[in-house]
């Protein structure tokens, strides 16, 4: 029924399908890298004997890849074009990933889970250009679509990754993920758009690379754009990160009910994607993404007061759910704001947007689990504090910018 909800919206928009689907494949990586090895970590951790830092660093690694990978694919995608990227790094997910499922080395995976991070990194910066370049001033509204329909799989991977586990025990999740570059190097190879802009020729300059940045933090639509996306994420992040031991340790939800709830999470976010895509980038922009803050902040204050005195978990719930749809609106919107002056180094932008949500998840994570807490009081500190901030950008003064000129 999803699937048929989600085609039905793409047909009866202006939008192209095909080129869409094949962009997104390359700008949703969580429900692949990080909801299906969730499922299988408990296992992972009896059978390997694998301490709770060891199993983290599945994760932390990972995402130090995507961030090391944007202080260069950047410069990368504005030099080679968005194709060659895709195609260099689906390849290299593929190859790392079949590492990590090849082996029961908890040190090969480190090294391989820091590889596939780069290639996801250079994956998702050029993305994020061709959705700049395909849809010059829908934006917002395609990575509406894209982080929408990217999502459902984030509904659906806890359910898939226990059928093969149940099946073929873990190791076929890992396998299920190197699959996964499979059909990213067909789409690579076969059917990812070409670019219509016209790559750098220019010998490359490290002076010119900082002055490129320099120019590109000049601008206060990139700025505001890129931050509040980077805020809403790490928003999320903080019930990624903190949630399962919430929910176990302060209301005793664990195991099989702590999968339909993260489900239920993740659905409220798709919904709230799909409907990012109906925000026009007009005067109503800016007031509608204020009016998600608020919402989002008040959610954040409520879920702080519920640990404090109700310890209430279905408003806990409600409040989390409350976040899930600000967060999918806040997101797809702030990156469309970001990227919309940009005529050239669409690639190098989209490297800064990335770089701000590693930032803001990794603050986040550490964050909403930086002291023990059962019942989200750390989660909401860390989701207010976020929500403040990302408010206060959205009432800064706004100046007029001139698009940034490719070099």
């Amino acid at each position: 029924m999803t699937i048929i909800i989600v085609i039905k919206i793409y047909m009866t928009n202006r939008f192209t399908f095909l080129p869409i689907l094949y962009i997104g494949l390359f700008g949703v990586f969580d429900p692949i890298t990080f909801d299906f090895l969730v499922t299988a970590l408990p296992l992972i951790a009896v059978d390997l004997n694998a301490s709770p830092a060891q199993l983290a660093g599945l994760f932390s690694y990972y995402l130090l890849g995507v961030g090391f990978a944007q202080l260069w694919s950047g410069e990368f995608v504005d030099r080679y074009g968005q194709r060659i990227a895709v195609r260099i790094g689906a390849v290299a997910f593929l190859v790392f990933s079949a590492c990590v499922a090849l082996s029961q080395d908890l040190r090969l995976w480190h090294f391989a889970r820091f590889a596939t991070g780069m290639a996801v990194g250079l994956c998702i910066t050029a993305s994020l250009a061709s959705v700049r370049e395909k849809f010059v001033g829908q934006s917002g509204r395609v990575l509406g679509i894209i982080y929408g329909a990217g999502n459902v799989m984030g509904i659906i991977s806890p359910l898939i990754a226990g059928i093969l586990i149940s099946q073929h025990g873990w190791p076929s999740v890992l396998w299920a993920i190197a699959a996964w570059g499979v059909l990213l190097c067909c789409t690579a190879f076969v059917f990812y758009p070409k670019s219509s802009s016209t790559p750098q020729t220019a010998a490359f300059s490290f002076a010119g690379w900082l002055d490129a940045y320099r120019a590109i933090l000049q601008l206060q639509p990139f700025v505001i754009g890129a931050f509040v996306s980077a805020l809403a994420y790490g928003c999320f992040i903080c019930f990624i990160a903190a949630s399962s031991y919430v929910l176990s340790e302060g209301y005793g939800v664990s195991g099989a009910p702590y999968g339909y709830l993260y489900s239920f999470i993740i659905a409220v976010f798709v919904i709230g994607s799909l409907a990012a895509q109906y925000i026009k980038p007009d005067k109503k922009l800016f007031p509608i993404l204020r009016l998600s803050g608020i919402f989002l902040a008040a959610a954040s204050a409520m879920i702080i007061w519920n640990a404090l005195h109700w310890r209430d978990l279905n408003i806990l719930v409600m409040m989390i759910a409350v976040m899930s749809f600000m967060t999918a609106i806040l997101i797809p919107q702030g990156m469309g704001i970001a990227l919309t002056p940009f005529d050239g180094n669409k690639g190098k932008a989209s490297a800064g947007i990335i770089i701000a949500h590693v930032i803001a998840a990794s603050a986040a994570g550490w964050g909403a689990t930086f002291w023990p807490d059962s019942y989200g009081f750390a989660i909401g500190c860390a989701m207010l504090a976020q929500a403040v901030l990302l408010l206060a950008l959205l009432y800064a003064p706004q100046k007029n910018s001139q698009p940034l000129p490719a070099n």
